[in-house]
């Protein structure tokens, strides 16, 4: 039997049997036709659910995580480093000169930057990894098992590839876009001498952005091994 929702089909009900003669031409399906309307009724509510979950999850102008998502991994990841040890490193991303590709080409040419920033920076990405939008023109990637110099290298790879872009903007034709990136590391190393490791990660990622930001933009900056780390994030001016 079909299953129907508002016109549109999603998917059947089957029924079977062993029995040759169970089913004949012209029997009465009326039984069937009822059970095939609340079973699509259910798939429904199932893919509301499924939506909600979604959406409360998700960045709907680049549809990559939210903040919130990033949060919540953030949490689980550092658990499990603080349990099992290894690496786990954070990759902050800023466009570089975001309000004036806003001032200068308008708002739907920073969005459409935003959304091609956010595909370059998903592509190649393992299921393990995490991308979000952290919030304005900034993106954060999570990447668990991964020690401070295959980040860099991540990274790097990412600030090029980034530079390549050539997002199209009606009535500008292409524009350059770049990022600049700070790179930050938890290492075996540090699993007894940080008090939250999590906030610690962001912060130092985040201050490494802002030093790239100062050393003239399109640019990454990582933090050193755990050896020279250190417990707190580097200080720099802002």
């Amino acid at each position: 039997m079909p299953l129907r929702l508002h016109g549109e089909w999603v998917g059947t009900l089957n029924q079977a049997s062993p029995e040759p003669d169970h089913y004949a031409p012209g029997m009465a399906t009326d039984l069937l036709e009822h059970l095939a309307l609340v079973f699509a009724l259910c798939v429904e509510n199932a893919l509301n659910r499924i939506r909600l979950q979604r959406d409360g999850l998700t960045d709907a102008l680049t549809g990559v995580a939210n903040r919130r998502f990033f949060e919540r991994r953030l949490q689980e990841e550092v658990s499990h480093w603080l349990r099992h040890g290894g690496f786990l490193s954070c990759l902050l991303a800023d466009i570089d000169h975001f309000k004036d590709i806003n001032d200068r080409h308008g708002h739907p040419a920073g969005d459409r930057v935003l959304q091609d920033v956010a595909r370059c920076l998903s592509a190649g990405l393992r299921t393990s990894d995490v991308l979000a939008r952290h919030g304005g023109e900034e993106f954060v990637l999570l990447l668990p098992s991964t020690d401070s110099a295959r980040a860099r290298e991540i990274a790097e790879r990412l600030r090029a590839e980034v530079s390549r872009l050539r997002p199209d903007v009606p009535g500008s034709g292409t524009i350059a876009v770049t990022i600049s990136v700070g790179v930050a590391a938890l290492e075996p190393a540090q699993r007894s001498g940080l008090e939250d490791p999590g906030l610690w990660l962001v912060r130092c990622a985040d201050d490494l952005l802002y030093q790239a930001k100062a050393q003239g933009r399109n640019r990454v900056v990582a933090v050193e091994s755990a050896a020279g780390q250190g417990s707190t994030p580097p200080a720099i001016g802002r």
